[in-house]
């Protein structure tokens, strides 16, 4: 998974100008700098301050700032901001700039630090234009290793097909657009993924431990129970199930081997053992700290992971995770990095005051909304080039059919407090477009872009996909042809719109014909396709109940 995802950001890398990306001018002047010892950099004017002046190699000054506008296009239909009239010269050469320092301004200063400290690195071993490829790099790297994090915790839930489908929808062409460009938002969103995959998980082994009854019966949110039968079997040996915190239900001590956790795996009770507990601990920890030191509204969205976490857990199964060391470590360094972060938010907050802007209103917000789900699949560069609004569509169609086959499953198995969340999640995520573009909250100072809510979005997807938390023996959700079908369809989808997208893209930057660009296609291609076999279509083939197990038919 880590490789096939680092190809595909990789392709967009390589298949698009420098400097192109989304604020990519800033962004890497600003990766440059900070390397270079400028947190912040200096002041350009009176508050509110816009700009920073920061010095940078010869490559990121007007060069840098010359290669974007050359390719820079008219709006999309329908984006909301207004373009300003921008000279449009001739590309420059950028194997021949001067290397030496210059002075630049940049717009990225208010966010955290650390995600440029590791973009900029390469900056300091080469100034050129290897270094510049690099710095896209080391955003795909990121990304990619979270995004394996999320796709190796969703291995574990109940239907592994519907929670791959999950993940690969969330993995949208601007994502991996993203992660192809010196930008941390894919950074962000990968790291919300792989935080969301493990408090779904988490959730549905509650189901499965947790709220089963001592004669194998599964409990629903409602306390009712679900007939199940009395199969608990690992790899055909029977085994008591137990909470979290080790402890088995009869009270008797256990040591560190034995299971600590169940999940339900279409008949047969399937345990999770202490370590694979420890390493689901140990992803949600990663993913909440990175999230929460990515990007400005990072410790909100760690906040957000944690609320919604407790809430479908129960407090019960919280109070038995707190129990566990390993949690209570990775919860003391998540409050470090949230505290890190708000402290220089706070600082940035009062030596840089944001500008005015006031929102425009319920009623205009709610009319661009839209357009803000338009840009979560694909809108790219300064949102001067998308995929089509067909296009957007079929995307938005199929993950509607992803989360509902989820949806019913869970309201099916009296899962309703978590059915409930993720689509209150999902709700949320939506609305975030509304209160920030009509309301001015969260107040960021500038206009809003529909990305920046995709943290809090994609958690619905995933948890109405990986949660579903099967009952031991349950019999109703062996619909192998069903999950393969809608699998292939997905797939077959997903892959059409992504190369639609670098398509797009490439032609809108007068390369389409280029040497190469059809070897870019057809790479990306192969690998959304082997994306969707890895997360979807190559899941553990759905098993028969034990022989004598009440659940057979």
């Amino acid at each position: 998974m880590f490789g096939l995802v680092l190809v595909a950001a990789g392709v967009w890398a390589l298949a698009t100008p420098l400097f192109t990306g989304p604020d990519e001018v800033s962004q890497v002047r600003r990766a440059a700098a900070v390397v270079r010892g400028q947190i912040i950099g200096e002041r350009t004017g009176p508050d509110p301050v816009l700009l920073v002046r920061v010095d940078v190699p010869g490559l990121y000054g007007p060069a840098a700032e010359q290669q974007w506008l050359c390719h820079l296009g008219p709006l999309v239909d329908g984006a909301p901001q207004e373009a300003m009239v921008l000279p449009r010269p001739d590309c420059p050469d950028l194997r021949a700039v001067d290397q030496a320092t210059v002075a630049a301004d940049t717009v990225q200063y208010r966010g955290q630090p650390f995600y440029y400290a590791l973009a900029g690195a390469p900056t300091l071993v080469d100034q050129g234009l290897v270094g510049a490829y690099a710095m896209r790099m080391v955003g795909a790297v990121l990304t990619a290793a979270l995004v394996a994090s999320a796709a190796a915790t969703l291995a574990l839930a109940a239907r592994p097909s519907l929670a791959g489908l999950g993940l690969l929808v969330c993995l949208t062409p601007a994502v991996l657009y993203l992660a192809g460009s010196t930008n941390p938002s894919s950074v962000e969103i990968a790291a919300a993924l792989s935080a969301w995959a493990a408090v779904a998980v988490l959730a549905a082994s509650s189901t499965s431990a947790g709220d089963v009854t001592r004669d194998g019966q599964g409990l629903g949110d409602d306390g009712r129970e679900l007939r199940s039968g009395n199969a608990r079997q690992v790899d055909g040996a029977a085994a008591d199930l137990a909470p979290i915190d080790g402890t088995p239900t009869d009270g008797t001590p256990t040591d560190g081997s034995s299971f600590s956790s169940a999940r339900a795996r279409d008949g047969a009770v399937h345990l999770l053992d202490e370590a694979t507990t420890a390493a689901i601990i140990r992803r949600l920890g990663v993913a909440l700290v990175v999230l929460s030191l990515g990007r400005g509204l990072g410790p909100a969205f760690a906040a957000a992971v944690a609320a919604v976490g407790a809430l479908v857990l129960g407090r019960t199964r919280v109070g038995s995770l707190l129990r566990r060391g390993d949690l209570r470590r990775w919860a003391a360094a998540v409050t470090a990095a949230v505290a890190v972060s708000g402290l220089w938010l706070a600082h940035i907050g009062r030596a840089f005051p944001l500008p005015d802007r006031p929102g425009s209103g319920w009623a205009r917000a709610l009319g661009w909304v839209p357009w803000y789900l338009h840009q979560m699949v694909g809108v790219f560069g300064t949102n001067d080039s998308a995929v089509s609004v067909w296009a957007a569509g079929l995307w938005g169609l199929v993950s509607i059919a992803v989360v509902a086959a989820g949806l019913a499953t869970m309201v099916r198995h009296g899962r309703y407090r978590v059915a409930v969340a993720a689509v209150g999640t999902l709700v949320a995520g939506v609305a975030m477009n509304v209160t920030a573009e009509g309301l001015s909250l969260p107040p960021i100072g500038f206009f809003w872009q529909g990305r920046y809510s995709l943290p809090l979005l994609v958690g619905g997807v995933i948890l109405a996909t990986a949660s579903i938390g099967s009952p031991a023996g349950s019999t109703e959700d062996r619909s192998p042809r069903f999950d393969l079908f809608l699998a292939v369809a997905v797939t077959a989808v997903v892959t059409v719109v992504h190369v639609h997208a670098l398509v797009v893209v490439t032609g809108h930057l007068g390369l389409a014909g280029s040497k190469g660009s059809g070897a870019m296609a057809t790479l990306l291609a192969g690998v959304v396709v082997a994306l969707g076999k890895a997360v979807a279509l190559s899941a553990p083939p759905i098993s028969s109940p034990a022989k004598g197990d009440p659940g057979a038919a």
